[in-house]
């Protein structure tokens, strides 16, 4: 056997890792309401809580989906950050016509918060929901979702859950590069084992994380996490390093998000202030996984060209597992997964992008504020 037919052994044993992942996760993701109930639950308040600085552009249509969630005890918290353009006039115009609604208008950062973070911490001071869902300002949901999954969670007794969103987007290689980056969280945390008690498997969507707000005290607010980037990602870690019960919910056709919809290089730059956290900071831990990922997503399609025999197998795995995940998670056909190759290399030009770029300035640049690397590392949490 040559080099190549060597490497492609290893990666064909990855790759049916994979696909016994990808399997696993649609079986242990509920779709909203699927999993049924044998008899009718009590259901709580819920505070829905979101934060938006500079959001008009796209903030009305995303909350007049959420006015129309059948719910029957909800109430929203809109917390306007800062903007310096229409998104609070836009809040104050909607919760005029809903008395669900209150919105905060919020015009200071504190030293030692990121924007977001403070901002969501000044809305769940308010939430008098039993329950408190923090989401984003580009969330699309569908009216039953939030009854579903209620009563699933009560009878099922969790304390936290998250849902996994479709990303809508136009252009190919938008949809290359979101899917990619998708398939990239999912393989590297563990994610079809988060409903496991005794697993260190975590998650936390920004589109959908729902805790009790017991839960929520308990792993110490936003207080705990005040500087962390990924702030979605750590609430999920925070949540299950403290015994709560946790689980992923696949929510695609429940919830959209035009994530970076419109050119593959505004999801390049998407991605930039949060994309290094993830790795520590660290080049080191960066470039270790950007060299595995590469070889991992690449290198069955760069060694067809030496090994085209011992290639095939790899490249049809690659296809089960797309055909697997595209079709139940993202409303998008198996196909796509041929474009695997160039989403990975934009995921990686986009992380490498983020390093260089918040290594240069020392910190990161968010929504015209400037976080100094120094206060980022202090507090990450990965």
């Amino acid at each position: 056997m040559t080099v190549a037919d060597w490497a492609l052994l290893l990666l064909f044993a990855g790759w049916l890792v994979a696909v016994w992942k990808f399997f696993r996760l649609r079986q242990v993701c509920p779709v909203p309401g699927q999993r049924g109930t044998e008899k009718a639950v009590l259901l709580p308040r819920v505070s829905v809580i979101m934060a938006a600085r500079n959001e008009a552009g796209k903030l009305e249509p995303a909350l007049k989906s959420w006015l129309l969630v059948t719910y029957p005890d909800l109430e929203f918290i809109w917390v306007d950050d800062r903007s310096t353009d229409a998104t609070g006039e836009i809040m104050e115009r909607l919760a005029a016509a809903d008395k669900r609604v209150q919105v905060i208008r919020n015009q200071v950062l504190p030293p030692g918060w990121l924007g977001k973070n403070h901002a969501l911490s000044l809305g769940a001071a308010k939430a008098t929901g039993d329950w408190l869902l923090f989401t984003d300002a580009d969330i699309h949901i569908r009216p039953d979702m939030l009854n579903q999954i209620l009563t699933d969670a009560e009878h099922h007794k969790e304390d936290f859950v998250c849902a996994f969103p479709a990303f809508v987007a136009r252009h190919p290689l938008t949809i290359a590069f979101n899917l990619a980056f998708a398939a990239a969280l999912v393989l590297s945390q563990h994610m079809d084992r988060v409903h496991l008690p005794r697993s260190r498997a975590f998650a936390g969507i920004g589109a959908f994380n729902l805790i009790r707000r017991s839960l929520y005290e308990r792993v110490g607010t936003h207080r705990a996490f005040p500087m962390d980037v990924a702030d979605d990602m750590v609430l999920g870690k925070l949540a299950k390093q403290s015994g709560g019960s946790c689980r992923l919910y696949n929510a695609h056709q429940h919830l959209e998000v035009e994530w970076q919809a419109d050119h593959p290089l505004s999801a390049m730059k998407g991605i930039e202030k949060n994309a290094f956290t993830g790795f520590g900071y660290s080049w080191i831990r960066m470039i270790a996984g950007l060299s595995a990922w590469l070889f991992f997503t690449c290198g069955p399609f760069l060694l067809f060209w030496p090994s085209p025999g011992s290639a095939i197998p790899v490249i049809l795995l690659i296809l089960t597992a797309f055909f697997i995940y595209n079709p139940s998670f993202q409303n998008k056909s198996g196909w796509w997964g041929l474009l695997l190759p160039v989403g990975a290399l934009l995921v990686s030009i986009a992380i490498l992008r983020s390093a260089w770029v918040t290594t240069r300035q020392q910190g990161i640049r968010w929504r015209e504020s400037f976080y100094p690397l120094h206060d980022l590392k202090s507090t990450n949490h990965f």
